[in-house]
């Protein structure tokens, strides 16, 4: 309440009765009491006020240039540049990555929620392994890259990467380069696609639809200069410089037409080749064939005797490729499995099966302020960070500046803020993975939390960018007439307490307009208030699931308006203030002077006797106000200005003690009646 001169002066006429029977000597201590009290309300410091100006535009926008590709960053020892954070996508682990280390450099410490996004059997079509026999790729139908190593046990085929093309075959060259004969996703022209960092980046080689090169099914190098790569319809090409160009040539006039599946080198001009037809050329005597059911046959004379190979390994999956390691042993791949088998070329055969699940995994990153009175309550300030793109590939380019990288540097800023902040209870904040696939990350954690933790509110930060809808303020999606009134009217008190640009307006009342973000997830699974801020007219930015929403379209000037808005609600909501009592305090009661109640504030740092009494000028107890053993905390005593027997005690000067433990403390109030 602010009070103005003129409601002071209509205070002045409502208190004549009382002032006409004070003294001369009262009266000017009673005008000081008025005017003490006026002064009080309008002038009370605003820490809410003085938290929310840390909040930086700045800091904001770094954040925001960085997680939508715009500057690079360093991740994991590596300048990277983060122009994805869909799912699906490799680079969406940098963003994790780059979230979980901002945290840490905040001072907190972070963890890691994982999830499974989708779980999925591939169809495995390509195999390579490293020339020290210590690491395996595989590739799939989809385009899919997957990585096993001997250190690890090869106990997991690990998805790094996704590239643009069905993955037919694949080399791991002399010159540790990985190729990839692939088969254009859309349309059926032939590619080979390139990595020299062991496949988490590829690059293009060979663009078979401007030479009409048709889908390249298989790739061999005889040395490290020269290779061949053939596919349907008896595309060839052919190679002297390690891959570096490609011609195409005509090939044999007998594979005019024909698809061709499989091949090895011999010799710089001397190729095995198989095609549909099940045609075989060969000039050794060594021939190794691969097929359905998991059959792998070996000839030694050139194929007038065949056996088994891989006898007694229960592989089942129809074989797609193989390839041979450094110790002559076999790896293939085919369905979902792959198989290394050692044909006992010295020893008996033996061998080892290991599926693949693809599963895609998703991981909130987590981390909170800890209360320092009640840390088993939480407030939630969360949003989510994956992004992705509808109009574009959203493994290449979905960069979401607004959404959702808005949300998630107005989280992180808040988290920077409030990280040397004393709270009474624990502000947890959470960034949500796979938001865009249907709030499974908010989904996965409100059905995960911990049913002795309980939630005071969770706010919800999604595309806070810019003011598409022209109104002016940021909106709010809160279900009015539910638990979730409470938090949306602490909100609105902390939009109109602070002097912002941008207002925060609650657009979103029912249940039938609430905008599908996270916040949702939790309603049903967790008994608290759940809220959601969002631009003004999302649904209008043209930017919306785009290649286009890039830095450049938002605006700090309104991000830094919700961050400070979802701030001062969450410090209200979290008990923001001073820390841990540490020593025995008597404070000045208020109001002072007083004339028909006041507030006695004290505070003791452990659980011991108190005794607070309030005497007269002689020394004679008055009131005896607390006598009793008190736990540890803040406390206020409201004193009525009456003594022990109920009766109002004379106008005057009279002095408060607080005894303590083996502490004293003393404090002169003056009261008018």
């Amino acid at each position: 309440m602010r009070i103005t001169v003129w409601e002071r002066v209509i205070i002045l006429k409502l208190f004549e009765p009382a002032i006409a029977g004070l003294t001369n000597r009262a009266l000017p201590a009673f005008m000081v009491f008025l005017l003490f009290s006026a002064t009080n309300t309008i002038a009370q410091p605003c820490s809410l006020c003085e938290l929310a100006a840390g909040v930086d535009q700045e800091s904001i926008g770094r954040i925001i240039r960085e997680l939508s590709g715009e500057d690079s960053v360093l991740v994991g020892g590596r300048m990277e540049k983060i122009r994805t954070r869909y799912t699906f996508s490799p680079q969406k682990f940098l963003a994790m990555q780059y979230i979980f280390d901002k945290a840490e450099a905040y001072g907190y410490s972070p963890s890691i929620q994982r999830f499974v996004v989708s779980l999925d059997r591939p169809e495995l079509t390509g195999i390579a392994v490293s020339q020290g026999n210590d690491t395996v790729w595989a590739g799939s139908i989809e385009g899919k890259i997957f990585v096993s190593t001997k250190a690890d046990g090869w106990r997991r085929f690990d998805l790094i990467a996704e590239i643009d093309g069905r993955v037919n075959e694949l080399h791991l060259g002399r010159d540790g380069k990985i190729r990839a004969a692939c088969k254009t996703k859309g349309n059926g022209y032939g590619r080979i696609l390139s990595s020299m960092d062991g496949g988490l980046s590829w690059s293009v080689d060979v663009d078979g639809s401007l030479k009409e090169i048709y889908s390249l099914n298989t790739i061999t190098f005889f040395d490290g200069r020269f290779g061949f790569a053939a596919g349907d319809f008896g595309s060839f090409l052919n190679t002297a410089d390690g891959g570096k160009t490609w011609w195409v040539d005509a090939g044999p006039s007998q594979f005019s037409y024909r698809n061709i599946n499989g091949s090895a080198a011999n010799g710089p001009a001397h190729f095995w080749v198989v095609t549909e037809a099940g045609y075989l050329f060969d000039d050794s005597l060594t021939v190794l064939a691969a097929g359905g059911g998991g059959s792998l046959l070996l000839s030694e004379d050139g194929g007038v005797s065949w056996r088994e190979a891989a006898d007694g390994c229960p592989g089942e999956e129809n074989i797609w490729r193989f390839a041979l390691d450094d110790s002559a042993g076999i790896w293939t791949a085919g369905g979902n499995e792959v198989v290394h088998v050692d044909p006992g070329w010295r020893t008996e055969p033996s061998c080892g099966i290991y599926e693949l699940s693809d599963t895609i995994w998703g991981g909130n990153v987590v981390f909170r302020r800890e209360g320092w009175k009640d840390p088993g309550r939480r407030v939630i300030l969360c949003g989510h960070y994956d992004s992705i793109s509808r109009a574009n590939d959203p493994y290449v380019c979905a960069p979401g500046a607004d959404d959702n990288a808005s949300g998630t540097a107005c989280v992180l800023e808040c988290a920077r803020v409030l990280s040397c902040a004393q709270f009474e209870r624990t502000v947890e904040f959470v960034l949500f993975d796979a938001e865009e696939l249907g709030l499974k990350g908010s989904a996965w954690f409100a059905a995960n939390v911990d049913t002795e933790i309980v939630y005071e509110g969770i706010i919800n930060l999604d595309m806070v960018g810019a003011d598409y809808g022209g109104t002016g303020t940021i909106s709010l999606g809160a279900v009015d007439g539910t638990i979730d009134t409470v938090l949306a009217r602490r909100l609105l008190d902390s939009s109109e307490s602070l002097a912002l640009q941008y207002q925060l307006s609650w657009d979103y009342k029912a249940r039938s307009n609430q905008p599908m973000t996270d916040n949702l997830a939790f309603k049903g699974l967790v008994d608290a208030p759940a809220v959601a801020l969002i631009e003004s007219g999302f649904r209008d930015n043209p930017h919306y699931h785009n290649c286009t929403d890039i830095f450049e379209y938002v605006d700090p000037a309104y991000i830094l308006d919700a961050a400070r808005i979802a701030l001062g609600a969450v410090a209200v909501t979290a008990g923001y203030g001073q820390g841990p009592v540490s020593q025995v305090a008597l404070h000045q009661n208020y109001p002072n002077p007083f004339f028909s109640s006041t507030q006695i504030r004290f505070e003791i740092p452990e659980r011991m006797k108190v005794e607070l009494a309030v005497y007269d000028v002689t020394g004679r107890v008055v009131a005896r106000l607390v006598d009793d053993v008190v736990e540890p905390d803040r406390h206020v005593y409201v004193w009525d200005g009456r003594n022990d027997s109920g009766n109002d005690v004379a106008s005057g000067i009279y002095f408060m003690r607080l005894k303590a433990g083996n502490t004293t403390r003393v404090r002169k109030l003056v009261i008018f009646h």
